[in-house]
């Protein structure tokens, strides 16, 4: 088998920071077994579908998630026991309150978090909204901006749509900005509600999906320079396609909702391509794996982590940023490469200045990787 590895290297040397890092998670919290259950309650009379559901549960490394949906509950079962699955156009609305709300408790956190330090939201030049799991117009982005009175001098954009490897399209818009404008502040919101597009299925796909999902949201500025002592440097960053998986990991938009397909060999694509994913980052930032020190792996699934630390060599403890945040809060798509990172600081209070590597992986199928130092 070929691998067709197309890079998009980030050449620019100058760092950027990551600084302020808070994440929030959705109202609604469920034991992985307690979901479980419901989800049997709503299953099949299919003895394969009954043991599928229950074996990818039992081995999903997740213990909680969360969602802004009460249906999960045992008497609260509204979104599967429907004859029909809502609408699109239903789950958008959802989408609109509910993710609007989440936004503002994460937002306000931030304001909180940067009082704390002398400083406020007046300083923020840009701000990025980054979500694959609702649209809408005018967007997040426009009304955060309204709702917390940035200046008026700051600049919006989204990045819509995108999958589990957001954050690093919305990192390498950031850092561009901050080389150029020593003064800049980005603020990069990640949110994302994945348990709005759970769909009644019943096929290995489905079942994979609607097992792992969660939601939540998560924001970080991105600076020239250190805004906090335990703020994260970024030296470059590298994104490569592997079309041979292209259909691994997909979305797609339904007349009930977005689609979202992970096959079981996503972890096997994975496994491939990986080193060769690397190998342009480390072509720029002249490291190697051996040289780095810390791994925060995007938690898309335990079996994915269970392999990038087999083929790369690394142990356990390597890899438990993202073990635990998949743990903790499942896979909140692009939010949770954050959600891995908050891990990471707070077991490593003080910086040493050893490096690492951020990943990320997404439908193409696409890996991106960042050199940190930390």
């Amino acid at each position: 088998m070929t691998v067709r590895f197309e890079p998009n290297l980030s050449l620019n040397h100058m760092p950027a920071f990551l600084s302020f890092l808070t994440t929030q998670t959705a109202q609604y919290s469920y034991p992985q077994d307690e979901i479980q259950n419901f989800m049997l309650g709503h299953a099949p009379v299919d003895t394969w579908i009954r043991r599928s559901v229950q074996s990818v549960y039992q081995n999903s490394g997740i213990k909680t998630r969360y969602s802004v949906l009460p249906d999960f509950k045992k008497d609260n079962g509204n979104f599967f026991s429907q004859i029909k699955a809502p609408a699109t156009s239903a789950r958008m609305q959802t989408y609109a309150n509910e993710g609007r709300k989440l936004a503002n408790q994460l937002i306000e956190t931030l304001k909180q978090k940067l009082e704390a330090r002398y400083s406020n939201l007046q300083e923020i030049t840009h701000l990025v909204y980054v979500s694959c799991t609702g649209q809408l117009a005018p967007g997040m982005e426009v009304e955060l901006v309204h709702t917390f009175k940035f200046s008026n001098q700051i600049q919006a954009t989204a990045f819509n749509f995108l999958g589990c490897h957001g954050f690093f399209h919305a990192l390498r818009y950031a850092k561009g900005i901050s080389e150029s404008n020593q003064n800049a502040k980005v603020l990069i919101v990640c949110l994302e509600l994945c348990t709005l597009h759970f769909q009644p299925k019943w096929d290995i796909d489905h079942i994979l999906a609607n097992a792992i999902f969660g939601d939540g949201a998560a924001c970080v500025i991105v600076s020239s320079g250190k805004l906090e002592e335990n703020s994260v440097e970024i030296s470059h960053q590298s994104q490569a396609y592997f079309h041979f998986a292209a259909d691994d990991m997909a979305w797609s938009l339904s007349e009930t909702g977005f689609e979202m397909k992970l096959t079981q060999d996503l972890p096997n694509s994975v496994e491939t391509s990986i080193t060769h994913a690397l190998d342009g980052l480390f072509k720029v930032s002249k490291l190697e794996t051996d040289k780095i020190f810390h791994w925060i792996i995007h938690p898309g699934g335990k079996r994915i982590l269970d392999k990038v630390q087999e083929v790369l060599s690394l142990n356990h403890i390597q890899t438990q940023y993202s073990r635990k945040a998949l743990e903790l809060v499942g896979n909140v798509s692009s939010a949770s490469v954050l959600f891995a990172l908050e891990q990471f600081l707070e077991l490593n209070p003080n910086p040493e200045n050893h490096a690492g590597v951020l990943m990320g992986i997404g439908p193409g199928l696409t890996i991106e990787s960042a050199s940190f130092v930390y």
